[in-house]
Parts: C-alpha cells; structure tokens; sequence
C-alpha cells in the first residue's frame, strides 16, 4: 500500500520533499502530492512551510501521534 510506504519514508527521514519521495518511490510527483494531500485530511501527517526563500517554498512533512501508531 503506497500510504504506508510514503508514512515509512517520512518516519525514517522528515526531510523528504515531495520529489524525492517520488524518486525513492518510484512513483509520480503527483501521486505523492495526492497521497499526502490525503494523509495530511485524515491527521496522519502533518505540513510545516519552512520559510529558507520566499521564491523556494518548501515544506516538511511530520508524522501525528496518530501516524506513529499507523507506522
């Protein structure tokens, strides 16, 4: 199931972005932005805007209590 393995990632490095989620993956950058867009609705995973550049927006993706358990 993609969802967990994306839960999985994110667990074992935080730092992921989208893309290299994608890349280790080896899915789509817009199945990655689907399936956390979903993780994030149900609260298993939540995004932090880091504000580094205001022309780079990037965004960190933390596990909820609840999204340890799930893992």
């Amino acid at each position: 199931m993609i969802e967990y393995k994306v839960i999985r990632e994110i667990e074992i490095n935080p730092s992921h972005t989208q893309r290299s989620l994608a890349e280790k993956l080896d899915i789509s950058l817009g199945k990655v932005n689907y399936v956390l867009a979903g993780l994030i609705e149900k609260g298993i995973v939540k995004a932090k805007k880091l504000k580094n550049n205001p022309e780079n927006i990037r965004w960190q993706y933390i596990l909820t209590p609840s999204g340890v358990w799930e893992s």
